[in-house]
């Protein structure tokens, strides 16, 4: 991966929208759509693992968030 497609795929881990990181790393965001869906995958993948954490200590809210995030898993594999 070069580095321009680093600096995309942390931008999107960062939440910037696919203009911002356009604009920030003066790119066409079209030609690194998998850079961009990868990284905002790599953050929401570390929320919910830190979800899942607090969910296993106790946290109520945590646990109530991942069932949420179960519940629409088994949902979206089933095609529903």
């Amino acid at each position: 991966m070069d580095e321009i497609a680093k600096q995309v795929e942390e931008f999107a881990e960062l939440q910037f929208t696919d203009a911002e990181i356009a604009t920030i790393c003066q790119i066409d965001a079209s030609k690194y759509r998998d850079c961009i869906d990868r990284g905002r995958l790599k953050a929401e993948a570390e929320v919910r693992r830190m979800t899942l954490e607090l969910a296993k200590k106790g946290d109520t809210a945590s646990r109530k968030v991942f069932m949420e995030l179960n519940k629409n898993a088994k949902k979206r594999q089933l095609g529903s």
